[in-house]
């Protein structure tokens, strides 16, 4: 082990000290490295921020699910030669952002590693000196090892088949936007490509043949929208996703075969494609989005594999559809997503419109004749009226979104031994999964153990419901489980559900909500905009609390926010304009954009140690904040993070500030006290502090020996 250990140190201190210490390594694309030679000696690698500014003036902004970077900004890149590497900080970069490069007079040459598969709109718009590698009547950008890896637009109008370079691997977003591009008559995208950008062909109206190469993985956004001559369509075997509106308007084309390969169908991806009649979606399509075949008129056939999860709203809305194989797998249907199908269509019982398979004709409830229901008397509403129920058929799976928020239901039955669903307290639940699937007017949730889930948006929209408490048997409630229900003002939570997102979305009549359990998490804008809510105490045990999760909650004055909450996330008080008391349980080391934005009666906030990121606006126009003392630990705050709060006499800040963005205090009186636990040296090495107030002079920073007037950068007014 000693011996093993020595070749290690004699190879570490043999390594150049540019290649361990750069902060531009270009790390191989592996996912899983044999070892980090950096964590091997104790090296930590510096935390990942969501904004990056590299050493030659690009910014990078981390992806959302924070997997990789975009060059999201280069105007202030002042080199003439610039190098983009595959990777920075260890995290890859795989896109371009629109406009990134936009309106940049420096930059001659530039090189895009094999990386970068994604390239925005208009991302080298008006770059007057960029050198582009041209090859039949199109602008390339690359590497050495291949200068053609990116096609960013075609310039020649009088070709009918453009020839694209069989190394090409990305074709950029908008490649067709400054020619015209009615003179192409046929596409062939080459193997090498991996991805077509979004609009990149839009509008090729004359294109009657479009071949996609095997390579093809991902199809951008309207990349083929609006071709509307386009008769033989040729979808290569790699595609994975379609991006929405991909094929919007191929009014002539007829017939269409995907592979086995594409598991995601974006919204309105094929919508309007008048003559479409037959579709073979392939067997691994798992998601079928909004709008998705919409407007199909001739579309008589579709094959849906055995991989369907979902079908969005209206996806196959006013097509011809003579029958349809639902599979299995099938867990959400859309509103109206079979709407204005002929009748033929649908299977029949009592009255309810169902559509299934061969197994099963009757394994998902689409649509309800809510003027024909069975009239049941129920005296606890009142001693004369009478109220519509409905019989579900015992073979019943699934059930359509937002079905009984649309129709007014107030008894539910299933006659006979159903296999798969049980009705209780006007409850439907999933027999093997304990899942709440749907709930009608004047339901209760069974509190026998017999509901462990609340499903997606099991009473979304449904008004009367006497909703008091979540029975300690439900461990979950899942995305707008509760979204625009009405009839219920304050809920317990008996049990340590986890809660999706939008579960309670602007339910406005909630005043109150209380915790006896151990919540482990509570999901994005899972209370907003219920603006009746006036206290909320967040558990201990939360360990993530979503973004806008009470975002416009007006009447909202006083929260706890427990000790296990490390982030507050972006929006999560934004516009509670009421919220007076914010207590922290814990010590939470960042503070997201907008995340206290427009409160505008908080007084007071206990910054504590340990606190490391305010994000942009986070208390941006919160204008009754008297005084500000940020702790030693907080390293950077972000642009207009305390800006209009104009209210403000004192600050101070730490001296572990390394970053200060523009307009971080504009708006105080320059007669406010702004301290700097640091010295003068300290404060000229923060960057960008000059300009926490931006535009305004006579600013005195005190430090802890001696005093600092702010020259701030004047800001830039455009007049068009």
């Amino acid at each position: 082990m000693k011996r093993i250990v020595s070749l290690l140190l004699v190879l570490f201190i043999t390594l150049p000290l540019s290649s361990c210490f750069h902060d531009n390594w270009d790390i191989p694309e592996r996912e899983n490295p044999d070892f980090n030679l950096g964590e091997l000696f104790g090296l930590i690698a510096p935390a990942l921020s969501g904004i990056e500014a590299m050493p030659n003036g690009i910014v990078l902004t981390l992806s959302d699910d924070e997997s990789f970077y975009i060059v999201s900004d280069a105007s202030k890149c002042e080199a003439e030669k610039v190098t983009i590497p595959k990777s920075y900080k260890g995290i890859p970069i795989k896109e371009i952002a629109r406009g990134a490069f936009s309106k940049n007079d420096n930059i001659v040459k530039l090189s895009i590693p094999s990386s970068v598969i994604n390239i925005g709109y208009d991302a080298f718009l008006e770059s007057s000196k960029l050198e582009f590698n041209v090859y039949e009547g199109a602008k390339y950008l690359g590497n050495e090892e291949n200068p053609y890896h990116a096609l960013i637009e075609f310039t020649e109008t009088a070709i009918s088949s453009p020839a694209i370079h069989e190394e090409t691997r990305a074709i950029s977003a908008g490649a067709c936007k400054n020619i015209n591009a009615q003179n192409f008559k046929k596409i062939v995208i080459p193997d090498s490509v991996v991805s077509v950008c979004d609009a990149a062909f839009e509008m090729c109206s004359n294109v009657h043949t479009l071949v996609i190469g095997n390579g093809v993985e991902t199809i951008g956004d309207s990349a083929f929208s609006k071709m509307i001559r386009l008769t033989d369509l040729i979808v290569g075997n790699s595609v994975k996703t379609i991006g929405e509106m991909a094929f919007y308007s191929a009014a002539s084309l007829e017939n269409l075969a995907l592979p086995d390969s594409v598991t995601e169908i974006g919204k309105s991806a094929f919508s309007s494609c008048d003559k479409l009649r037959k579709a073979d979606l392939g067997e691994a399509v798992k998601t079928i989005g909004a709008d998705a075949f919409l407007g199909c008129e001739s579309l008589e056939s579709v094959g849906l594999g055995e991989s369907l999860e979902s079908i969005g709203n209206k996806a196959f809305s006013g097509t011809a559809l003579a029958s349809v194989s639902l599979p299995h797998t099938l867990e959400y249907i859309g509103l109206d997503a079979f709407a204005d199908c002929p009748d033929s269509l649908f299977n029949f019982w009592d009255f309810g419109w169902y559509l299934g398979n061969s197994e099963n004709p009757y394994e998902y409830l689409i649509k309800i004749d809510n003027g024909f229901f069975n009239i049941v008397l129920y005296p606890s509403y009142s001693s004369s009226l009478f109220m519509p129920s409905f019989s579900l058929h015992p073979d019943t799976r699934r059930i359509a979104f937002f079905l009984f928020g649309m129709n007014f239901v107030y008894g539910l039955h299933i006659p006979g031994n159903s296999k798969y669903l049980t009705v209780k307290n006007n409850c439907i639940i999933d027999k093997t999964e304990k899942k709440l699937i749907a709930g009608t007017v004047g339901a209760t949730i069974p509190t026998d153990g017999s509901v462990t889930s609340i499903g997606d948006y099991a009473f979304y929209g449904i008004e009367g419901l006497p909703l008091t408490s979540i029975p300690k048997s439900v461990t979950h409630i899942g995305d707008y489980a509760f979204a625009h229900s009405l009839g219920f003002s304050k809920i317990t939570f008996e049990g340590a559900a986890s809660i999706g997102n939008y579960a309670f979305y602007e339910c406005a009549n909630i005043t109150a909500v209380y915790f006896e359990e151990q919540t482990p998490s509570i999901g994005d804008s899972a209370f907003a905009l219920c603006r009746s809510l006036t206290k909320i105490d967040i558990p201990d045990s939360v360990t993530y609390l979503g973004e806008s999760v009470f975002e416009g909650c007006s009447k909202l004055s006083q929260v706890y926010i427990g000790s296990q909450v490390d982030v507050i996330r972006e929006n999560t008080f934004s516009m509670c304009s009421a919220l007076r008391s914010v207590t922290l349980g814990g010590e939470p080391k960042v503070i997201e954009t907008r995340a206290f934005y427009s409160c505008s009666s908080l007084n007071s906030f206990e910054f504590k140690e340990g606190l490391e990121y305010i994000g942009p606006q986070a208390f941006n126009l919160c204008s009754k904040l008297v005084s500000i003392d940020l702790p030693d630990s907080l390293v950077e705050i972000g642009y207009s993070a305390f800006s209009s709060c104009s209210k403000i006499e004192t600050v101070y800040l730490g001296s572990g500030l390394e970053r200060i963005g523009n307009d971080a205090f504009s708006g105080i009186s320059t007669r406010s006290d702004l301290n700097y636990r640091g010295t003068v040296k300290m404060w000229e090495k923060i960057e960008n502090a000059r300009n926490l107030c931006r535009g305004i002079s006579d600013i005195v920073v005190k430090c802890t020996d001696g005093e600092i007037v702010l020259e701030p950068d004047p800001i830039s007014v455009v007049l068009d």
